[in-house]
């Protein structure tokens, strides 16, 4: 019997409780996955001439922060700032 706090997969079921359990490497290559996929499909849709609403790209933008930073750390949102020229050097 477990008290609710074991992290552990003791069911067999490959079921856990935790996130922690995860491999380590899950987020990372997800982030990288929703990122490089943003890009094919904005590169794709300039080229082909698609006229994309001005919300799918928010949505695009807003995703592909989320996922690097995830991937690379919050430093990425100063490091963008800095580069666009809204921030301090």
């Amino acid at each position: 019997m477990t008290d609710g706090n074991d992290k552990t997969d003791e069911s067999g079921d490959a079921e856990t409780k935790s996130a922690a359990t995860r491999w380590r490497w899950t987020n990372d290559i997800l982030a990288g996955i929703i990122v490089l996929a943003h890009v094919a499909l904005v590169a794709g849709a300039i080229v082909s001439g698609v006229d994309v609403p001005a919300r799918i790209w928010d949505v695009f933008a807003v995703t592909v922060l989320l996922a690097t930073v995830w991937a690379f750390g919050r430093e990425t949102v100063s490091a963008v700032t800095q580069i666009r020229g809204g921030g301090q050097s």
